[in-house]
């Protein structure tokens, strides 16, 4: 038996997906009652996370290792006084 979607009108444009997901993720993450304006970098990490995602998507790396791929690119180096 098919699975059948709910007509709740429209698919979401990519750029409306994206910001879809990064948004929940945020929410998720940042947790109850912080206020938006502080979650500005976290909002960078999980849109570029859904990103890469995405692309994995599109186009697998060989190895299947999406997680590395994202730890890697979300990976930050200590700045140098």
């Amino acid at each position: 038996m098919r699975a059948q979607r709910r007509a709740e009108g429209p698919l979401p444009s990519p750029t409306d997906f994206v910001a879809l997901v990064r948004d929940r993720a945020v929410a998720v993450l940042a947790g109850p009652g912080v206020p938006r304006a502080d979650t500005a970098e976290l909002a960078r990490s999980c849109e570029l996370a859904v990103r890469l995602a995405l692309s994995c998507v599109a186009a697998p790396p060989a190895d299947g290792r999406v997680a590395d791929l994202v730890r890697g690119a979300l990976c930050r180096t200590p700045a140098v006084p």
